[in-house]
């Protein structure tokens, strides 16, 4: 295994110390860089006798022909109905489809985590894509999209795909009979898609969210909270460093911040989500004019939020 040079870990942990002190939401490190889409790898299945799954790669271009998967928490999904399905019941040899993670190793074969297994495809059976929201461009048909009931939802994926769905678009809910609206259809929601020959999605199964919210940056500095506009603008840094006003995000939010001996704290209730010492942390943390500004990257994972394309 390669080594690493003790001294730049060292530098690297107190630097990550001084910017950022979290006392509920782990370490802190440098920016964190955009959402990473899963990757989509299929072939047929073999169970291994250390509980790892051989996968066959008949994906298009693949640079490896097999990959072992592994994952303590791997849902398996029936392709044609969306239902959950034991792992048990999934024969050697059968035809998978699997989205794993950006981490594969350097052995051979390769092994990779798998987030999502889809089995039980009939021949000739286009499989569902799973997929994140990144962006979404609503519309309602005559008025507002903010008073009126919305008639579609175009959203483009973290993997660059853009969709449609529509009033004619069928919803679900994963694990759950709870109605889902077009307006659940926001930035960081996970989708399994079912689309038509033309590839418009005929059918949309939504997992649960798990983050806060989401934050989004335009261009132009106008950052938003939850698709809604904030008062404050960002501020960028270096090249394109997007700073976001630390106060005005949190409070979007329903979060508190309150200063003392020169840090900031963003507390929900009695919990403290995030700490930030400004003073030592260069051009990612900046106080100017009463204003805490810190670099979107962290603000957006230690506050659980999805940053928005």
């Amino acid at each position: 295994m390669k080594k690493r040079n003790f001294s730049s870990i060292l530098l690297a942990s107190l630097f990550a110390v001084l910017l950022c002190i979290p006392t509920a939401a782990g370490s802190v490190s440098a920016s964190s860089s955009a959402v990473q889409a899963p990757t989509c790898v299929w072939g047929t299945l073999t169970r291994q006798e250390d509980g790892g799954l051989l996968l066959q790669n008949d994906s298009e271009g693949a640079p490896y022909p097999e990959i072992i998967l592994h994952g303590e928490s791997i849902l398996f999904l029936d392709a044609v109905t969306g239902e959950e399905i034991s792992q048990d019941t999934i024969r050697d040899g059968s035809t998978v489809y699997a989205y794993i993670g950006s981490a594969v190793t350097a052995s051979l074969p390769p092994h990779a985590t798998a987030h999502l297994i889809l089995a039980n495809l009939p021949e000739d059976f286009g499989a569902p894509q799973y997929v994140q929201i990144s962006s979404v461009t609503p519309a309602a048909e005559g008025e507002s999209t903010e008073t009126a009931a919305l008639t579609q939802v175009e959203f483009t994926t973290t993997s660059g795909i853009t969709l449609t769905a529509a009033g004619e678009t069928t919803l679900s809910r994963f694990r759950s009979e709870d109605a889902v609206r077009l307006e659940d259809l926001v930035p960081g929601t996970w989708l399994l898609v079912w689309s038509n020959s033309k590839g418009t999605p005929e059918r949309v199964m939504v997992f649960d969210n798990t983050y806060r919210g989401y934050v989004a940056c335009g261009k132009d500095g106008v950052v938003s909270v939850n698709g809604v506009p904030l008062s404050q603008r960002a501020k960028t840094a270096g090249d394109s460093l997007a700073l976001l006003p630390v106060r005005a995000v949190s409070e979007a939010l329903g979060l508190s911040v309150t200063w003392a001996d020169r840090q900031a704290s963003v507390s929900e209730g009695s919990a403290t989500l995030l700490t930030v010492a400004p003073d030592a942390a260069g051009d990612i943390c900046v106080l100017e004019d009463g204003t805490l500004y810190l670099d979107a990257g962290i603000l957006a994972r230690e506050l659980n939020l999805f940053q928005a394309g």
